[in-house]
């Protein structure tokens, strides 16, 4: 039989007092939840973002809507404002927003287009095209003012740029001090 050498020994209790050292075990967890915690404060951040944008949007809609719904007659130019209001209060470019603001009529049982102010690349509305599944009821000769807004948000951020989705808004407005808005030219 061959007998244990004194390094085996002296091995063995380097190794069982290895195991039972405690020190530096929290750093070990430390450098392993560190990472997982970024990525979990990053994404809360950006999901807090996108929803920030997605409010903003829809309250600058609604505000556009009030604001033209106070009138009894619009032109070009203010509507046009109208546009540029709604950019400064999403903070955004051109090339990221579709604008329309359109005057909806039911004459005979169907909803029918008055008027409608386009920024491009959106189109005028047609009578085709109005989304009657998400206008409320009408009464006879009634008409309303729908505000359209599309806006493509940025990348949620740089290192992992996700597409997600637009941000679709319509709001469905009655004038307020007439029956009707006119558009004057």
């Amino acid at each position: 039989m061959i007998g244990r050498m004194p390094g085996d020994v002296a091995a063995k209790n380097l190794f069982r007092r290895f195991l039972r050292d405690r020190q530096g075990v929290a750093a070990i967890e430390f450098a392993f939840m560190v990472p997982l915690l970024l990525v979990v404060m990053l994404a809360a951040m950006s999901l807090y973002f996108v929803f920030h944008d997605a409010k903003a949007t829809e309250k600058s809609t609604f505000t556009v809507g009030d604001i033209v719904s106070r009138r009894t007659t619009v032109d070009t130019t203010f509507l046009n404002s109208s546009y540029q209001m709604f950019l400064r209060m999403t903070n955004r470019t051109d090339a990221s927003v579709k604008f329309r603001i359109s005057s909806v009529k039911k004459e005979g049982g169907a909803y029918k287009v008055v008027w409608s102010y386009p920024v491009a690349p959106q189109k005028a509305l047609a009578n085709a095209d109005v989304p009657v599944s998400r206008l409320p009821l009408l009464s006879e000769g009634d008409s309303l003012i729908l505000v359209e807004t599309v806006i493509t948000p940025p990348a949620i951020n740089n290192f992992l740029p996700l597409k997600i989705a637009d941000y679709n808004n319509l709001e469905a407005v009655r004038p307020r001090f007439t029956s009707a808005i006119t558009k004057t030219n």
